[in-house]
């Protein structure tokens, strides 16, 4: 069940990685957010966990199909992002062009992330290493804007993990809360301190269950699709490179 067992590893990851970088809290499931900045902090980091490719070979090589050794795309992209004002006094958060000072800075979140998921004995990151069973190799890479030519301040740090993947156990009626979920989510969930790990774990346990969960708080939203179904629509970008801040 690598769904499970993937969500498991990406949740585990920010729950590692938030307050041990210079990002601090700034750490996001699936998606970069905007950063509160303030003229006493115009610029500052952030990091977001995405699970990508995730492929493996069958354990029963004369049968085929699952249970699959699974290996994982842990990435995680890290960013800087800049508070500019805006003639009419609005201002707007975007990625700036990196410099000598905001490269050095991605650099020492990497390193920072990088020992919190795969050296330090921080709770968290013990936990982390519960869900990611091996990791096998690594690659970071610079982001340049595909328009301008441009570097920009972010790169995509991808680890290569093969995961401790486990059934999702069978539901006899005796199995409640977080003992729905597969091992090792079983066993990592619960240890979270309350916050959006905890949150998403139970809402995911819930529904193991077929218990009607509470709502992924933020997380997801239900969009009506258009009724014109014309060619020309073009899809939303996959990275988002702007945000518009409401002003207080």
């Amino acid at each position: 069940m690598s769904a499970v067992s993937r969500a498991c590893l990406r949740l585990a990851a920010t729950a590692a990685l938030r307050d041990v970088t210079i990002a601090g809290g700034s750490v996001f499931d699936s998606r970069i957010e905007a950063i509160n900045l303030s003229d006493d902090q115009p610029i500052a980091g952030a990091i977001a966990v995405y699970t990508e490719q995730d492929e493996g070979e069958a354990l029963d090589k004369g049968n085929g199909g699952p249970p699959f050794v699974s290996m994982v795309d842990l990435i995680l992209e890290i960013t800087m992002q800049s508070r500019v004002v805006q003639a009419d006094g609005t201002y707007v958060v975007i990625r700036p062009v990196t410099d000598d000072e905001l490269e050095a800075t991605l650099d020492l979140i990497e390193t920072q992330a990088e020992d919190s998921l795969f050296r330090s004995y921080a709770k968290n990151s013990v936990l982390f290493r519960l869900a990611a069973k091996r990791p096998d190799k690594k690659l970071s890479l610079r982001f340049t804007d595909p328009k301008e030519g441009q570097k920009l301040a972010v790169r995509y740090v991808t680890y290569t993990i093969e995961i401790d993947d486990r059934e999702v156990p069978v539901l006899d009626g005796t199995r409640t809360g977080f003992d729905t979920l597969p091992y090792p989510f079983s066993a990592i969930a619960p240890q979270w301190p309350p916050g959006p790990e905890q949150e998403k774990a139970t809402v995911i346990a819930a529904l193991l269950a077929g218990i009607t969960p509470p709502a992924f708080k933020g997380v997801i939203a239900t969009v009506t699709p258009p009724a014109s179904t014309q060619s020309d629509i073009q899809p939303e970008p996959n990275r988002v490179e702007r945000w518009d801040v409401p002003q207080q």
